[in-house]
């Protein structure tokens, strides 16, 4: 009997507990002018605080590169003037859920304005928890009066993800009617 427990003792000394991951988005954001270059991209980090204090790490991240940290509490909003075009995007997360289907992800909705006209409003981004989610926008092509869509499609989720690349063509976006980039994303699925 005290061996028992001189071994549970001990176990319960050794064990430590464990944490769940700690995921820390960001969004890169890199434009030219110069060389009509505007891409954002969805990026992220797991545990960066492991060391070092997490505020740390993200002021250092957001120092040494293009990246920039998004949240529900720290939306990005960024204009970039491409091939004679002012384009604005904006993401807002909105705020982790106790409860609900991936209600802790702090998924992001996507605005993207070219000139004052809506072309994108409301597309999922950063997500990795629903069907469809944008994880790049390129507008390298846009003198050719088009920009692309990367970013994962299914309808059998979680873990048949189709990543896709769509074109999103400016004259055919009418005002009040931006694309809609999850019918993009599932078409092009189709044919992946």
């Amino acid at each position: 009997m005290k061996r028992r427990i001189y071994l549970t003792t001990l176990l319960l000394l050794i064990i430590k507990p464990s944490f769940a991951d700690e995921y820390f988005p960001f969004v890169e954001f890199t434009c030219i002018p110069e060389a009509n270059y505007l891409k954002v991209s969805a990026e992220g980090f797991y545990n960066i605080g492991a060391y070092k204090k997490e505020t740390e790490v993200v002021e250092a991240i957001e120092k040494q590169s293009t990246l920039h940290y998004v949240g529900w509490n720290n939306p990005l909003r960024k204009s970039c003037t491409v091939n004679g075009k002012s384009i604005e995007v904006e993401l807002n997360y909105r705020k982790p859920q106790a409860r609900g289907e991936c209600g802790g992800e702090e998924r992001g909705a996507l605005q993207v304005t070219i000139d004052g006209l809506k072309v994108i409003d409301g597309a999922r981004f950063h997500s990795e928890c629903f069907t469809s989610s944008v994880k790049t926008i390129d507008f390298s092509a846009l003198q050719y009066g088009h920009f692309k869509i990367c970013g994962r499609y299914t309808e059998r989720k979680p873990y048949k993800n189709k990543n896709v690349c769509a074109g999103v063509h400016l004259r055919k976006i009418k005002e009040g009617e931006p694309a809609n980039v999850e019918a993009l994303l599932k078409k092009f699925s189709a044919d992946y």
